[in-house]
């Protein structure tokens, strides 16, 4: 299932794979995700909006599409 899943993830949002998110752990509970920010930081020190909303759609994503595949 991780690996249907990465390519739904890589398909639905293609900027994931140039982010460098990646799947941690998948199960029937929980899914997590990491995204590396070291280099996504402002002068202010906090996160661009876009670098936020691309680690933020990916578990959302993800767990909807688990869900449609385990239901069915």
């Amino acid at each position: 299932m991780e690996k249907k899943l990465r390519g739904i993830l890589k398909k639905a949002i293609p900027l994931t794979k140039a982010m460098g998110v990646t799947i941690d752990k998948h199960d029937d509970r929980q899914l997590s995700i990491h995204a590396p920010f070291a280099s996504k930081f402002n002068h202010p020190g906090t996160a661009f909006s876009g670098s936020l909303n691309i680690a933020l759609c990916p578990p959302a994503v993800g767990r909807f599409s688990c869900d449609c595949v385990r239901k069915g």
